[in-house]
């Protein structure tokens, strides 16, 4: 509350005038006190004073609740960012399943750019008897460990978590029949990948 929001004495001919804002719009009333009635003049400022101050609480009050929902807000985000492991430390080959012919395996391989970027190829097979494969590589942005790929029907998300990667994959990127890359990945090499395989033999370097 501003010293203009107060209540003030202003003598006039005939007394004291009383002028107190009482609305947003800024509307003012005026109450006429006379000099041989101070004790009147007394209970109306003091009133007024006492309204004024009400006000003043109530609306500090409030500004303290949403900066406390502001900071509560904060504090959660904070937290995820802390939680989530750093860029940097995403690097390296992650794989799952142990063997081909009792079924599907995986391996993802992360090569960090920067701090908000990775590349990534992912490398599936569903395994005996089919051994329906499927490759998927690409460059997308990283946020509180959290990464997602979107080519037309095709959308990864990739939740990097200590040690591990889960990977879920939702729609057609492709691959053999009944090949899907998701599933829990742990993390077997944190050495920082320069280059994956393909496939067909071919060696592909990352590159940004």
């Amino acid at each position: 509350m501003t010293s203009d929001d107060a209540p003030a004495l202003y003598p006039d001919r005939y007394g004291y005038g009383l002028l107190h804002k009482i609305n947003k719009s800024g509307d003012w009333q005026g109450i006429c006190i006379s000099k041989q009635n101070p004790a009147m003049k007394n209970t109306i400022l003091t009133t007024l004073l006492s309204a004024s101050l009400i006000t003043a609480i109530c609306l500090s009050g409030c500004g303290n609740t949403q900066s406390q929902k502001m900071d509560s807000t904060q504090i959660q985000d904070s937290k995820a960012a802390q939680d989530a492991p750093s860029e940097t430390s995403v690097g390296g080959t992650y794989e799952f399943g142990e063997d081909i012919e009792k079924g599907p395996i995986g391996m993802v391989k992360i090569h960090p750019l920067g701090a908000d970027s990775i590349l990534f190829y992912i490398d599936v097979n569903r395994g005996a008897p089919s051994y329906n494969m499927g490759q998927l590589a690409g460059k997308i942005a990283l946020k509180n460990g959290t990464a997602e790929y979107k080519n037309n029907d095709c959308h990864v998300k990739f939740r990097f978590k200590d040690k591990s990667l889960h990977v879920d994959q939702q729609g057609d990127c492709e691959f053999g029949h009944a090949v899907s890359a998701s599933g829990e990945y742990k993390l077997t090499d944190p050495t920082i990948p320069t280059y994956y395989i393909k496939s067909d033999g071919d060696t592909v370097r990352f590159q940004p």
